[in-house]
């Protein structure tokens, strides 16, 4: 990863509320540790600078992080640079200890979501992965401590993503339970498309400060880098028709997945560009079942999500296979550059070939002998088939895929489903074939995504911070359309659960300081 330490520090917020940073190559694993404890609310911005983290990065990508000064401060003036690396460390050695157990080895012994949630009210802060490269798509990845809500609401809504609901035990659930999961995470999922709050009530000056320290830096200090004629990127485009706002201007910044909680400290007259309606759907996606060697229920070992004894009854191969087997005649395949131009034509999200094939991808494609035998005994069958009035022909066995064939991606043709990850590690653009449809490949996919996406490491860095449960535990997240009921309802089966609302915005940031600045100082 390339050091930050080549941006200059941010211009100066002129509050003395905020302390303000770029971080470093070194200081990103602390940020990491401190998103990490507030999970899942903060994953599109964790699993972002993930990428960051373990891709070549360009001089145009930075990290930012500001923080709501301490009473204490004001005694003891620091440097913001200075003071954001003594925030970091601080956070680190007062958030875990370790503690020997029984056998004398070391295990992790966390602070409360109390705890936490304590530290960001007294102090809240703000971080964001910064882009500017890519005009039309999205350059700003924010999260606001502030976006989580307090404990007890927190702890209550973790319940849907129990085991039980999640992606991989999906193929063990009994029905009428998996059904009465769906009906109580449709019923969630309601409640949060009925709520327009976007941050009206957060009265906070705090916050408003923090997000004016955001805009000014990237306005100061990065949009002078950026050249005033539009990019290849943004030409292309415009050129295929995309989403975009006409004509091009380097201070309109685009902001994605961003909580509507936030929208509150973007005025109207600066939203240039506002794709506002989709919910964020949240997975909670247990160890990868080939992994387990025991079975039964333990009582030594907890959901980090609830504390409950683990049930791993399910956690045989049988129930792998089925959570990663695809229906007959169909297996597998990356998507190669044809395949994913045409899934630009098709689409209006506003992304370059360039931009797609940095996504991890997974297509199904048909087996060419199981299409051919199917075509073939159709054939052979039609004539007789309404004299004899018998049943339609079973899949043949001898043509099934062999074990593993299936995650070796031995088809051949177009695929027929297919999606991705983005950047932020996000489940995206789902779609199988009408012609397909009905057979459940949507959902291998996403199960198949949701598994490749799981994060079990840290980021790099030479940092000794101690890992907690719910960064080490495996979640994802998907953007849906309020408006798309049938991906909607993918992301259910899948045991997804709509946790907040977000939007694509895109801000005149001179218009945005202009009204942020005018109101605060009026």
């Amino acid at each position: 990863m390339a050091d930050q330490h080549q941006h200059r520090q941010p211009h100066p917020s002129s509050d003395s509320r905020v302390q303000s940073a770029v971080l470093s190559t070194a200081q990103v694993p602390r940020l990491q540790a401190k998103l990490g404890r507030l999970m899942p609310y903060s994953i599109p911005l964790f699993r972002r600078i993930q990428h960051h983290a373990t891709h070549p990065v360009p001089d145009t990508a930075s990290i930012f992080v500001a923080v709501a000064t301490d009473s204490a401060d004001h005694d003891t003036p620091q440097q913001d640079d200075v003071a954001i690396d003594q925030w970091l460390q601080d956070s680190d050695s007062s958030t875990t200890t370790r503690m020997g157990n029984s056998t004398g080895q070391s295990r992790l012994r966390r602070r409360t979501d109390t705890d936490t949630d304590t530290d960001s009210r007294h102090r809240p802060w703000i971080a964001a992965h910064i882009d500017l490269a890519h005009y039309g798509s999205t350059q700003v990845w924010v999260f606001a401590s502030w976006e989580c809500p307090p404990p007890s609401l927190s702890t209550s809504t973790t319940s849907p993503l129990s085991s039980s609901s999640s992606s991989n035990a999906l193929a063990t659930t009994p029905d009428h339970e998996r059904e009465r999961n769906t009906q109580s995470q449709r019923e969630t999922a309601d409640r949060i498309v009925e709520d327009d709050n976007e941050g009206s009530d957060d009265d906070d000056p705090r916050h408003g400060a923090l997000m004016i320290a955001l805009y000014r830096y990237i306005y100061h200090d990065l949009v002078p880098r950026m050249s005033t004629e539009p990019g290849e990127d943004w030409l292309e485009l415009k050129r295929t028709g995309k989403s975009l706002t006409i004509p091009y201007s380097r201070n309109k910044i685009l902001f994605g997945t961003i909580n509507t909680k936030l929208l509150r400290w973007v005025p109207g007259q600066a939203r240039t560009r506002i794709d506002a309606g989709y919910l964020k759907y949240i997975f909670a996606i247990d160890p990868d079942l080939e992994d387990s060697d025991h079975h039964g229920k333990d009582s030594s070992r907890e959901d980090e999500r609830n504390g409950a004894p683990v049930d791993d009854s399910s956690n045989s191969s049988n129930s792998s296979d089925k959570y990663r087997a695809l229906p007959p005649g169909y297996t597998f395949g990356p998507m190669q550059s044809a395949h994913l131009q045409a899934v630009l034509d098709r689409s209006v999200v506003p992304r370059t070939l360039a931009t797609l094939q940095q996504f991890p991808s997974l297509g199904v494609f048909p087996l060419p002998q199981w299409e051919d035998n199917q075509n073939k005994e159709h054939d052979a069958t039609a004539a007789t088939a309404a004299a004899t009035e018998g049943p339609e022909l079973e899949p043949n066995p001898k043509l099934e895929p062999k074990s593993g064939d299936q995650m070796r991606g031995s088809g051949t043709g177009k695929p027929v489903a297919w999606g991705f990850l983005g950047t932020d590690a996000s489940l995206s653009g789902l779609h199988t074939e009408p012609e397909h449809r009905g057979k459940g490949l949507a959902g291998c996919v996403g199960r198949e995504l949701l598994r490749r996406s799981a994060w079990r490491g840290g980021v790099e860095g030479h940092v000794d911070v101690d890992p907690d449960p719910r960064s080490i535990f495996n979640w994802g997240h998907a953007d849906v359309s309020i408006q798309n009921k049938a991906s909607r309802r993918v992301m259910e089966k899948l045991g997804g659960v709509a946790r907040w609302k977000v939007a694509w915005v895109e801000v005149d940031l001179a218009v945005a300081l202009d009204v942020l600045l005018s109101v605060r100082s009026g």
